[in-house]
């Protein structure tokens, strides 16, 4: 099934990415304005952090990733 842990890696972030953006489209198609459709975009995103203790899990990966990037260089 995972070839090896970046696999892994990559296949949590593609099902991660898919839940938070079928998330987003629903409340976007939901919202009547654009005002509203944007309301509820930082509206889901800030839940997210605030649901989860790690925080944000594509954002903490950037980050993670950038940090061992630089220290590879």
């Amino acid at each position: 099934m995972f070839d090896d842990k970046h696999s892994l890696f990559l296949q949590a972030m593609d099902r991660y990415r898919g839940k938070v953006s079928n998330t987003l489209l629903a409340e976007i198609k939901a919202s009547k304005t654009a005002v509203e459709a944007l309301y509820k975009i930082f509206e889901v995103m800030i839940s997210e952090v605030e649901d989860t203790l790690s925080g944000y899990l594509i954002v903490n990966s950037a980050v993670e990733l950038g940090a061992l990037k630089l220290l590879e260089t």
